[in-house]
């Protein structure tokens, strides 16, 4: 069993493995002393090693498991969730598993882990020739959302866009990955999870197969999205990483949409955070503007009022 775990963990190994054992999820050496001291639980250890020492082991409840993962994710920490994929009452020898979902704080979808009135969005990012693209997806509702921006103010209008959607996670091409982290926004930095992937993911006609095969369309014309290259090379990376954590084909996600922040009010970075909009000088949310004037009923109704204060419409009718 413990050949099956290492070989399980080697495919994994910028995650914590959760190892199905019977009504458990079992984590073993290194994995075991980090979740032990995160989540507070007993540090145990199992049998021993080749060289004779004992196995680090912890473990938590299969029925309580999203209690404890949403722990893990709110701190940073990626999960890689190996499930038993065989009936252990039928089958002779070692139990056949298999990682069915890697979790990151960019794809956490479980309730109660999550705040239902803010959306909970992954971002890529990736320019071509001085024009700046990013995507960003809430795997949780669904909601795609393209953005590009050229000239001398592109990387400023940027970051104006990431504020806006306040991602917790960004995917970025490997050779890129110092230079574009850099022109983040100072307060997003610390607490965004860097994902390194490599540059072919983001090659343009890669991606633009994989949105058009997901949506089943001919072209993308038909989200407003023509010769937009670099959000395209974005958005593309971003979905393939997001099949592959999910080891599924995403299938709620079923539209895309090209931002136009012009339509809308522009807050810079300190205005957001000295006007104390969403989230107080404290830290505390209860008396911002937010906190204030939240009297939604629901959670979709949370989100999208805190979309409006963050980006103001320029219509008056509207």
């Amino acid at each position: 069993m413990m050949c099956q775990y290492h070989e399980i963990k080697d495919q994994h190994p910028g995650a914590l493995l959760f190892f199905r054992l019977g009504d458990f999820y079992e984590m073993f050496y290194e994995d075991a002393v980090t979740a032990s001291r995160e989540l507070d639980i007993t540090l145990t250890s199992r049998n021993k090693d080749a060289a004779g020492k004992p196995i680090p082991m912890c473990g938590v409840p299969a029925h309580s498991v999203k209690t404890y993962l949403g722990r893990l994710i709110n701190k940073g920490h990626r999960v890689a969730i190996c499930e038993q994929v065989e009936n252990p009452k039928i089958t002779k020898g070692i139990v056949r598993r298999e990682v069915t979902r890697v979790v990151t704080p960019g794809t956490l979808v479980e309730d109660g882990a999550l705040d239902c009135k803010q959306n909970n969005f992954i971002a890529s990012l990736f320019e071509i020739k001085g024009c700046v693209g990013a995507s960003f997806l809430d795997l949780s509702t669904g909601e795609f959302v393209l953005a590009e921006f050229s000239g001398e103010t592109a990387w400023t209008q940027m970051q104006e866009e990431f504020l806006h959607f306040s991602p917790r996670e960004i995917v970025v091409p490997e050779s890129e990955q110092v230079r574009f982290l850099s022109k983040l926004p100072e307060s997003l930095r610390s607490s965004l999870l860097q994902t390194i992937q490599s540059d072919w993911v983001f090659n343009l006609s890669y991606s633009q197969r994989l949105l058009i095969e997901h949506f089943n369309v001919a072209t993308l014309e038909g989200f407003g999205i023509t010769n937009q290259e670099s959000s395209i090379c974005a958005g593309g990376a971003l979905l393939n990483y997001v099949k592959q954590t999910q080891k599924s084909a995403v299938a709620h996600i079923t539209g895309l949409k090209f931002s136009q922040p012009s339509h809308c009010l522009q807050l810079d970075d300190s205005t957001v955070r000295n006007l104390e909009l969403v989230e107080g000088l404290d830290g505390n949310k209860k008396w911002t503007l937010l906190g204030t004037i939240d009297c939604t009923r629901t959670a979709m109704g949370g989100r999208l009022l805190r979309s409006w204060i963050l980006r103001p419409s320029l219509d008056l009718q509207e």
